[in-house]
C-alpha cells in the first residue's frame, strides 16, 4: 500500500495525492497521467504510460501486459 504513494512523489506531486489512487475511475486517471509524467522526466515517450490500456484488446491483452512490465524493468533500471 506505501507504494501507491511513491507514484505521485516520483511525478513530482506531494505524497498526500496519494490517496487520490483509492477513487475507482479517477485514480486510474490519475494513475496514467503520473505515469506519463514519470516516464518523460526519465527521458522516455510519455505514450509508453498507455501500454496496459491495451489489455482490454482480447488477444493482444497477455502480449501487451508483458510489454508493460518490460517498460517498467527499463525505465526504472536504465537511464537514458
Amino acid at each position: 500500500m506505501a507504494n501507491l504513494f511513491l507514484i505521485p512523489i516520483l511525478a513530482k506531486k506531494e505524497w498526500p495525492w496519494g490517496f487520490i489512487l483509492f477513487v475507482p475511475i479517477v485514480g486510474m486517471v490519475f494513475y496514467f497521467i503520473w505515469q506519463w509524467k514519470i516516464y518523460e522526466l526519465r527521458k522516455y515517450p510519455g505514450w509508453l504510460a498507455l501500454i496496459p490500456l491495451g489489455v482490454f484488446i482480447p488477444f493482444l491483452g497477455m502480449l501487451l501486459g508483458l510489454g508493460h512490465l518490460i517498460v517498467l524493468g527499463f525505465v526504472a533500471w536504465m537511464d537514458k
